[in-house]
């Protein structure tokens, strides 16, 4: 008797039709929650934020713990690390003077500093991919792709609230300007700019002066500078100020002037330099971060904005500086990858899995949002960006 046949292995997976119970382990060996939550980090430069962060709490019982509970060194000055005192002379002893110093107890402590805080839960993210039992006989390859197209949006929208949270919460709650001299021309971290085109090298000179001088040597290794693609234009437009390089000193190269990065969060091409050495990072743009609205109260063609870098009523545009440890951005599993079969009544069969999202900022002081004009609004036409959406 031939058996070959039944012990052939070599199987299509991608396009066999496969039963549920079979691909269903399948998807969750290649879709784990350990997996994934690095997955999100990774998406739309998410993941050059690393601030070092101790979990001290996080229940699996959600009925218990609702929150994350963190540990942070946090900075201290060098003056409460050493301890100053006035030298005194004994008075009874003048040829020669004789010190008055006593074997005064205790020590000083250089032990670090650390905050605890509680980091509350802001979104849920479902994830998924559903299919009528009906009118498919499902294969493992298209499940794959339609529950993969599933989390490819889900990193990208998660991105984008997080990104939100972090330059809306620096709007409105922006750290005081901690150098005196400095906070009487910005009180605060928050710095509205007027046009790019003409106000931007002089307002982010006097920006950058700053925290470059707050922070030293950690400005050029752990801070980073963000921008709206309309920051780019701006400044290689051809009556942008900073292409006088007799009175700024910042080397542009026309002979890139027409490469325009809008994106990606790479640094802008036409500055080979940056700005005063440090790179300016595009943050992506898109058509899906806008969507006509049609809610009550809104009106029809009222647009509503998703672009974390523009203001609710799309006349302002950000610039944001953080450092890498200001921000601290994540997921983690609610629930695990879960197979919901059809019935008599439903005949759609599907796959869910959730993720709990959180944003929160660390170190309010190491942020820092600049706000410039959107110059080319009024000459646009039809739907305005409606207000509130985050």
């Amino acid at each position: 008797m031939d058996i070959q046949g039944s012990c052939d292995l070599n199987l299509d997976v991608l396009n066999q039709p496969l039963s549920p119970d079979d691909h269903i382990p399948l998807l969750e060996m290649r879709y784990s929650a350990s997996i994934l939550r690095d997955r999100f980090a990774t998406f739309r430069g998410l993941d050059w934020f690393s601030p070092e962060v101790t979990t001290q709490e996080l229940t699996n019982n959600m009925e218990i713990g609702q929150s994350l509970r963190i540990r942070y060194e946090i900075d201290e000055s060098p003056f409460d690390n050493v301890r100053v005192q006035d030298v005194q002379y004994k008075e009874d002893q003048t040829c020669p003077p004789q010190l008055d110093i006593e074997c005064a107890p205790g020590c000083i402590s250089t032990a670090p500093s650390w905050r605890a805080k509680d980091i509350l839960y802001d979104k849920i993210y479902t994830v998924g991919a559903s299919w009528c039992v009906r009118t498919e006989r499902l294969t493992y390859g298209t499940l794959e792709q339609r529950f993969q197209k599933s989390l490819r949006d889900a990193q990208m929208v998660q991105s984008v609230y997080a990104w939100t949270k972090l330059i809306c919460e620096a709007v409105a709650n922006p750290a005081k300007t901690l150098l005196p001299t400095d906070a009487q021309c910005f009180p605060y971290h928050y710095v509205k700019g007027g046009s790019a085109a003409s106000n931007g090298v002089d307002v982010m000179t006097a920006v950058i002066s700053y925290m470059q001088a707050l922070y030293g040597e950690r400005f050029s290794t752990d801070f980073g500078i963000f921008a709206h693609r309309y920051f780019e234009t701006d400044l290689v437009s051809s009556g942008s100020s900073i292409h006088q390089y007799n009175n700024t000193g910042i080397q542009t190269m026309a002979i890139n002037r027409d490469r325009l990065t809008q994106g990606g969060f790479r640094p802008i091409a036409s500055l080979p330099q940056g700005l005063w050495g440090h790179d300016v990072l595009i943050a992506p743009d898109s058509k899906y971060l806008y969507s006509e609205s049609s809610s009550p109260g809104q009106g029809a063609g009222v647009v509503q904005s998703y672009n974390p870098f523009l203001s609710n009523d799309g006349t302002k545009y950000y610039v944001l500086i953080a450092s890498r440890r200001s921000f601290y951005t994540g997921v983690t599993p609610l629930m695990d990858m879960r197979r919901f079969p059809a019935t008599c009544d439903n005949k759609y069969e599907s796959i869910q899995q959730e993720w709990l999202g959180f944003n929160d900022v660390l170190f309010p002081e190491e942020v820092f949002v600049i706000e410039f004009d959107v110059d080319c609004m009024a000459e646009t036409s039809p739907g305005q960006i409606s207000p509130g959406q985050f």
